[in-house]
């Protein structure tokens, strides 16, 4: 679904259970829908340039994501709830407005790429 206008997700997203990749770069997305979480299958998980200024705590409930895409987004912060992530890979945040990262960030055993440029982080947590 990329490079649409797309401004919202249907709560049904979540009854696609199987689905392993799911794209939603270059859209209009503001929110995203709880439902995602029901997502159990998900790995890869890309919606980098859209108008998201928050995530919902649900999404720790996606605990076989291996990539996680948000960069160039509005996002002013990041759950705590990333800490259940145990298999992510890589962390896309660029081009955010972050201003710190939670401190479950250093939860994340098998991450091996984190991305924050241009954000405005001034605090990083003493975990790391």
């Amino acid at each position: 679904m990329y490079c649409n206008k797309i401004k919202n997700l249907p709560e049904t997203i979540g009854n696609l259970k199987l689905l392993k990749k799911l794209h939603l770069q270059v859209n209009k997305l503001e929110v995203l829908p709880n439902s995602i979480s029901n997502l159990a299958s998900l790995k890869e998980l890309l919606i980098e340039a859209n108008n998201l200024k928050e995530v919902p705590d649900s999404i720790g409930d996606l605990r076989e994501l291996k990539i996680l895409g948000l960069e160039e987004n509005r996002l002013e912060f990041i759950p705590e709830t990333i800490a259940n992530f145990h298999k992510l890979k890589n962390l896309i945040l660029d081009n955010n407005d972050l201003k710190e990262l939670p401190e479950s960030i250093s939860q994340l055993s098998e991450l091996e790429n984190l991305n924050l440029e241009s954000n405005k982080i001034i605090k990083i947590p003493d975990s790391i």
